[in-house]
């Protein structure tokens, strides 16, 4: 398996493109510039994406694959947490596979002066939640799926979400297809 480090790459198989790797700078453009170099692929096959280091990588390259109408798959020996959760949110059919798992914890940062800020200790109407759930919104999540993500686990850790929690939460979306 590749190293959790190891930037995104993509392989395309027909309408399909497998992502594996870690979401980094470089991730939108390499998510928009498979759209255009493969305009006949519709799902991105999440097959193992951990997360990032930087939360806007992942929801931009997650805005790029929505504007674009593409899919999101998590085959059976998947699995995304963290920022590639964010990025599989953005499908317009998501389907995860029996055996595929969706982490999700908290988010941590640092303010200017090294002070760590993290997400589930904030009060829920600080300006810093605004990120996150306006992009749920916009991905037609519910909101109430970002507060059960940064309560399930802390930045340290990661709680993979079972099948009644990817229902409940509207992260599955075969009604769609």
């Amino acid at each position: 398996p590749p190293e959790a480090r190891d930037p995104v790459s993509f392989t395309v198989e027909g309408t399909r493109a497998i992502m594996i790797g870690s979401l980094d700078e470089t991730t939108p453009n390499l998510v928009a510039n498979l759209i255009v170099d493969h305009p006949l692929v519709d799902t991105i096959v999440m097959q193992f994406v951990p997360g990032t280091t930087n939360s806007a990588v992942s929801l931009n390259a997650g805005r790029v694959i929505r504007s674009a109408g593409l899919n999101t798959a998590i085959p059976a020996d998947g699995a995304v947490a963290s920022g590639g959760t964010d990025v599989f949110l953005a499908g317009i059919f998501r389907e995860v596979e029996p055996g595929g798992m969706v982490g999700v914890h908290t988010w941590q940062t640092t303010d200017g002066e090294g002070n760590v800020i993290v997400g589930s200790e904030l009060p829920t109407a600080d300006p810093r939640h605004l990120i996150f759930r306006n992009y749920y919104g916009e991905m037609a999540i519910p909101e109430v799926f970002y507060w059960f993500s940064i309560q399930a686990a802390p930045a340290d850790d990661i709680h993979w979400m079972t099948r009644q929690e990817l229902s409940d939460f509207g992260v599955l979306r075969p009604e769609s297809r």
